[in-house]
């Protein structure tokens, strides 16, 4: 075997490392790609979430407080009652 020709066996060996090399980089950033999206969505379902949550507590918020004043009238009323007819 030649130099000569051992120089081009070398060179390409070399390319085609290179070439398989260039095909994982863009395997792994395509993967990392699609990671980020799933973080993304996760992110986006989270908040969702805790959107759903707040108007749970806000509505609960909202009962707890119709339910006191209702029950704060009514305390009121009877004790008014009662004042009425001397009980």
């Amino acid at each position: 075997m030649t130099p000569e020709i051992a120089k081009t066996d070398v060179g390409a060996e070399v390319l085609i490392g290179i070439g398989r090399l260039e095909g994982r980089v863009e395997q792994f950033l395509a993967h990392q790609t699609r990671q980020d999206e799933r973080l993304n969505n996760h992110g986006d379902r989270l908040n969702s979430l805790e959107r759903g949550y707040s108007r749970i507590l806000g509505w609960a918020a909202g009962v707890a407080a119709a339910v006191g004043a209702v029950g704060s009238a009514l305390g009121l009323l009877l004790q008014n009652i009662k004042i009425t007819f001397g009980g």
